[in-house]
């Protein structure tokens, strides 16, 4: 596959400041949004071309979102803004395998295309690292598309390291090959 140069986003200082809040059911538009986008330009040589038009899909995870963002799931969101706009957030709860006990799992992390590289996906991950912390998970876990290098090499200089874990799913007539990653979060 061919690479795009990174250079061909708009240039971000790298420290972009945000604000970073807890997510509720009035910020669903602006969370599919940042998905849509996001997962467009982070998988654009990763996966083919999603079937659904761009404002077909935020619309379709506009309506997916608000359960997802209720103030007693277990799953919580943060979004980070600047200038009262979101872009970007990252979700965070108890892992999805009933056979994690008392693990945690972050299940997602995007960025508007324009602010990635800026530091703000780190202060996102961290937020939602230090959450789990707080939770009382002793260790956390996330699932990575293999290819994707740039996001191993993100998650790999947070100390995150693959656990042997791998998984595929189809989605859209594509089967995807994900590892697992996993940290400790008490010594």
């Amino acid at each position: 596959m061919e690479r795009r140069p990174l250079a061909r986003r708009r240039h971000v200082p790298l420290t972009v400041h945000a604000e970073i809040r807890r997510a509720t059911a009035a910020d669903a538009a602006a969370i599919a949004r940042i998905q849509v986008h996001g997962h467009k330009w982070a998988y654009r040589d990763l996966l083919p071309p999603h079937p659904l038009p761009t404002d077909e899909r935020i619309a379709e995870r506009t309506r997916a979102w608000p359960s997802q963002l209720a103030a007693d799931s277990s799953r919580r969101s943060f979004v980070a803004e600047r200038d009262g706009a979101a872009i970007g957030f990252v979700t965070c709860g108890p892992a999805a395998d009933p056979t994690l006990a008392d693990c945690g799992e972050v299940f997602a992390l995007y960025l508007e295309p324009a602010v990635v590289g800026s530091g703000v996906g780190r202060a996102l991950f961290e937020h939602a690292v230090a959450d789990l912390q707080a939770r009382g998970f002793d260790i956390a876990v996330l699932w990575v598309l293999e290819s994707n290098e740039r996001a191993r090499r993100f998650y790999e200089r947070a100390g995150w390291t693959p656990d042997g874990a791998h998984k595929d799913t189809e989605r859209n007539g594509h089967v995807r090959c994900e590892i697992r990653y996993q940290t400790r979060l008490r010594q």
